[in-house]
């Protein structure tokens, strides 16, 4: 065990010190004076090429042998530039002595510094945009020849290349991200696609892209690779600009690759730039982070080009304008978390890179950021449409220029990070493009290049290893590789790190970020009292080596050739609680019709049209077999599928294809009428109804008793649009009452539609609200309900939870209803609750509520001294209601939706509000002025957290789920015992894609089992141990006994198949 006394370097390191973590060092010291200065031409210019500000790259290696990492800086069209390291922060620029010159002013992007020719030596290859890519190569003298005969010598408007081992066959082979041609005609030219070389020994490579399966026609920005789903093969992440979606090729270990995003990301970023692949939160698995062009302020939120407009030809609702935090959850499928992480903008992004820079033991981010030349800026692009171009050049230059400050975001608790803004790397408005980090004065922490536009490159010194600075004393483990000649600093290898505390896992790969190549050496670093167990490293061939003792030294250097390797074991299986199902076990597809809530109310949060579907489970025909009823969305009946001998499903006509033009939300099978079969209710909903529409009618079927169904003549429904219903016995007479909740009235948000309590006088559903629970119908706009003791005074208590409201308790005394919510609930629960579900969590015999929430993972996320407002009325007097929601950012009550929305709908603001840039600078009172907003209403919002309300003698304490059940909302909670150990574990289900077109949708989860250990002590599992994949958007869950003894789970989505899990055998 390698302890403390035995650390293999004692580094000396700010432990929780929020200082300074990077001190910037002036060329004048340094020698390091590279600029990459852009000047506009009439032919070279962002109107006829985009992507002429993408800036240059930054690559790190030993090019001379002498244990010093020298520095290559490539510029746009000024050729590229090669700095040695002369030791102590101290370098000398060797271009025209070492060769690497070009004799054109093409345009260059990234570089990749690496072993390329078998011999051992740092090579030098740049990729060009307009002409063939260039490989120079060490000749070990000191200097470097250009060799044009190489198949890597390709012309592919390449951005950047990188090494991967994707054959395990111990040499590195290349694949190159490709871009494409200036899209002179809009997104009408597709890129160019990206490409893999083989390499066969000694600088020999074969293009084997069609072979592999490689075909992407998007215009790459970055690659990442990593092993992502721990099989030992690597994978490879590409960053897509522009509307082609990014690329998750997984090694399909046979030589070929397979394009698993779509089901394996929950949604991706839209204009991906830099990435990077990372153990970001320590559980042993790799994360992926990708970056965008969202700003963090809200002025240039305001005044920046917004999200992909979702009335847009090209619009893709998995794409976001947002940096993408893809959190592995086991087996290479991701979560997305960057808003809940405080990561999601970043300005105008280029490179991300993952480091510990505090040497704490968790990896930090920096971010590089700005632009020259701001396509972003909405007056600018407003008047540049206007006008027209005449002349390219002036058109460019009349652009506004962004220099923005880079970001070092240091990571608190594995998923959520907080921004440094004191640090030398951030202090100072840049416009920075591509980053490398390396060791440059081999001191055992990772200081930082970044090449700038029109200014100096920075160099900025690492100060974690500065004794001057520490609070406590740290430890850090720094690692050399050497696999063999073809491979000499273990590219591809992958560390895993087991101390006391955790197992995390690091790869060694040189090309990250954006267009930059790093250090290959890892340094890994431990928090205050950890100590290392074992370092296991899997080489690139999946050869594997143990280390326990390491001897003291700044680097330890391991030796493929001189330790003892055996092939890597196979991680043992763990049988996870749920299996996947066919699905065509139970054949349902929900079908959602096509309707535009937001061209009928511009400015409402969500859309109110795609709330099912809902689904009941019961015996239906008598049959002893549990039978589902799903609901359908308008012009899709609600479906009756009888289950099989086999345990099958299969849908059959039973009476209830009477109606198809109502949008049926919720189901319940429950016996009405006492005949000892279960009948159906069906409530329904939607918004694309008016108000007294005769398809917002409820329905009452009657089972026949053999699975027929008659639609009731004696129940009168109200035309409501409804939410939910939720069944019980509530004045104890023997027949089963309902609790039907109302949503909104169509076209009238937020008028909630009126809730209805029936009870049940002999088979006849009378409605009895305002005689027994007066204010119950209008109590909100709700979205679940529940029956429950809360009380244990053996009266059935109602629960109603739902959006822009608190949790409403109505207790049952009797028969007779009151709400005490004021008296039991805590305060400021106000949120936008989809769900409340009852089980007694923590074991102590009463029962606690289970809420459902929208999450944290949001783009503005409320509490109880901040709320989210909305505030509504007539202002324009149209007959409309106008909707304001805001919150206060930096001291002042801000809008939250965008100018051109708020126009869309009032018009007459254009008047008030002539730019983007007089929005952007307006609070929420300059937007209300010109109205008289006397008759104003306004709702709040203070929580966004999903949890439970702990009961303790009536009366709830609230308790947050675990981060992980944050990430996006929940629709349905199951309280089921999984694992048979006699707690009741949580299944958690969700999504949505129904918010504003700003945002488009809360959809970065895919299901959660949260396991009950020790009475109440909930615990994520990841996929490995759950086995519940569900993306897109859940609506319900449910547990249905099979035919053949097991029980399966059930999950309805909307606009998509229902999907099954098995659990095994007996739970």
């Amino acid at each position: 065990m390698l302890k403390p006394c035995i650390i293999v370097m004692l580094l000396l390191a700010p432990c929780g010190l929020r200082g300074q973590y990077f001190m910037a060092i002036p060329s004048s010291t340094s020698g390091l004076n590279f600029r990459n200065d852009i000047v506009e031409t009439d032919s070279l210019n962002i109107i006829s090429d985009f992507y002429m500000f993408n800036g240059g790259g930054v690559g790190i290696g030993d090019l001379d042998g002498d244990g010093l990492q020298d520095v290559v800086f490539t510029s746009t069209d000024r050729g590229i530039r090669m700095y040695r390291n002369l030791g102590g922060m101290r370098f000398e620029d060797r271009t025209e002595v070492s060769g690497l010159t070009l004799g054109d002013r093409l345009v260059n992007t990234g570089v990749l510094v690496a072993e390329l020719t078998g011999d051992g030596l740092q090579d030098v290859y740049v990729c060009r945009r307009y002409s063939r890519n260039l490989l120079f190569v060490n000749t070990g003298n000191g200097t470097f020849r250009l060799d044009s005969t190489s198949v890597l010598a390709t012309h592919a408007f390449s951005t950047h290349a990188i090494q991967i081992d994707y054959d395990r066959d111990g040499d590195l082979d290349v694949f190159l991200v490709n871009s494409g041609e200036p899209r002179r005609q809009g997104y009408l030219n597709p890129g160019v696609n990206d490409q893999l070389f083989r390499n066969d020994g000694k600088g020999l490579y074969v293009d084997v892209t069609a072979a592999c399966g490689i075909t992407d026609r998007g215009y790459g920005l970055s690659a990442s690779v990593g092993d992502l789903n721990d099989d030992g093969w690597p994978d490879i992440f590409v960053a897509n600009d522009f509307e082609e979606r990014d690329k998750l090729w997984i090694n399909q270990r046979n030589g070929t690759f397979a394009d698993r995003a779509t089901q394996q990301l929950p949604h991706m970023s839209w204009a991906s730039m830099g990435s990077d692949v990372a153990d970001l939160n320590s559980d042993g698995m790799l994360d992926v982070i990708s970056v965008d062009m969202l700003p963090r302020s809200n002025y240039r939120r305001q005044t920046q080009l917004g999200g992909m407009s979702i009335y847009g030809p090209f619009f893709d609702s998995l794409q976001r304008v947002q940096n993408c935090y893809h959190l592995n959850r086991g087996d290479g499928y991701f979560v997305e978390v960057a808003l809940f992480a405080g990561i999601a903008a970043t300005d105008w992004s280029w490179s991300v890179l993952a480091a510990d820079v505090d040497l704490d033991g968790d990896q930090d981010l920096f971010v590089s950021n700005g632009t020259k030349r701001d396509m972003g800026d909405q007056d600018y692009t407003y008047n540049l449409q206007t006008r027209g171009v005449s002349n390219p050049r002036e058109a460019s230059m009349s652009m506004p220029t962004s220099p923005l400050r880079n970001y070092l975001l240091i990571n608190t608790d594995g998923v959520r990070f907080r921004t440094d803004t004191a640090d030398d790397v951030a202090r100072v408005p840049r416009i920075s493009n591509g980053a490398a980090l390396a060791d440059l004065d081999n001191d055992g922490d990772l200081d930082l290049v970044v090449n700038n536009t029109d200014a100096e490159a920075g160099l900025f010194q690492s100060r974690a290893a500065d004794s001057g600075k520490v609070r406590s004393r740290q430890m850090s483990v720094g690692l050399r590789l050497r696999q063999s000649d073809a491979n000499p600093f273990g590219i591809g290898s992958r560390v895993n790190v087991t101390t006391n505390r955790r197992t995390s896992v690091r790869e060694v790969y040189t090309c990250r970020g954006f267009q930059s190549t790093s250090d290959p050496r890892l340094i890994i670093a431990l928090s205050e009292g950890e100590w290392i167990d074992s370092v296991v490293v899997v080489w690139s061939d999946g050869q594997r080596s143990v280390h326990r003792d390491l001897e003291r030294a700044a680097y330890v250097t391991i030796d493929r050739s001189q330790v003892v390797t055996a092939a890597a074991e196979p991680e043992k299986p763990v049988r996870p609680l749920l299996a996947r199902m066919s699905e065509e076990v139970f054949p349902f597809a929900h079908r959602e019709n096509t309707f535009d809530d937001f061209k009928r109310e511009r400015l409402i949060p969500f859309r109110y049209s795609k709330d099912g579907p809902r689904m009941a489970v019961g015996d239906v025909d008598r049959d002893g077999r549990e039978d589902i009823v799903a609901c359908g969305a308008k012009y899709q009946p609600t479906q009756c599928f009888l289950q099989q001998k086999n345990g099958t499903f299969v849908s059959v006509e039973c009476g209830l294809n009477d109606v198809i033009e109502s949008e049926d939300v919720d189901v319940l099978l429950v016996d009405i009428d006492a005949d000892r079969d279960l009948d159906l209710f069906v409530v329904t909903g939607g918004a694309e109804f008016a108000a007294d529409d005769q398809e917002l009618e409820d329905r009452l079927y009657l089972n026949d008793g053999k699975g027929q169904f008659t639609r009731s003549t004696s129940y009168v429904s109200g035309r409501d649009a409804g939410s939910c219903a939720a069944a019980a016995d509530f004045d104890g007479d023997g027949d089963i009452d309902l609790f039907v909740g109302g949503r909104i009235v169509p076209g009238k948000f937020p008028q909630p539609a009126r809730s209805v309590l029936y009870r049940n006088d002999r088979g006849v559903l009378r409605e009895v609200t305002d005689a027994l629970a007066r204010g119950l119908s209008d109590v909100g706009m709700t979205r679940s309900a529940v029956w429950v003791d809360i009380d244990q005074d053996r009266d059935l208590d109602l629960v109603v939870v739902g959006e822009w409201m608190s949790p409403s308790i109505w207790r049952n005394t009797s028969g007779r209803f009151e709400n005490v919510s004021a008296s039991v609930l805590p305060p400021a629960l106000d949120g936008l609750w989809s769900c409340v579900r009852a089980a007694d969590i923590d074991r102590d015999g009463d029962q606690d509520l289970l809420l459902g929430n929208v999450g944290l993972n949001c783009r503005f996320v409320p509490d109880a001294s901040n709320p989210i407002r909305c505030r509504m009325a007539d202002v324009d007097d149209n007959g409309s209601m106008d909707h304001f929601i805001s919150q206060v950012i930096d001291g002042r009550d801000m809008p939250l939706r965008g100018r051109f929305a708020l126009q869309q709908h009032i018009p007459t603001l254009i008047r008030s509000f002539t730019t983007y840039d007089a929005f952007g600078r307006a609070s929420m009172a300059d937007v209300l002025s010109p109205f008289d907003t006397t008759s104003m209403r306004m709702l709040l919002l203070h929580e966004y957290a999903s949890g439970v309300l702990v009961n303790t003698n009536g009366r709830f304490v609230f308790r947050p789920f675990p981060d992980m059940a944050q990430v996006a909302p929940v629709m349905e909670i199951l309280a089921e015992d999984l694992d048979a150990d006699g707690d009741a574990d949580l299944t958690l289900v969700g999504n949505t894609r129904t918010a504003d077109s700003d945002v488009i949708g809360y959809d970065g989860g895919m299901g959660l089992v949260l396991r009950n250990d020790l009475g109440g002590v909930l615990t994520p599992l990841n996929v490995r141990q759950s086995g519940l994949v569900a993306y897109g958007e859940s609506r319900d869950a449910a547990m249905v006994r099979l035919a053949t003894g097991n029980r399966a789970l059930v999950v309805t989505r909307n606009s998509a198949r229902a999907l099954l899990f098995a659990l095994p055998g007996g739970k």
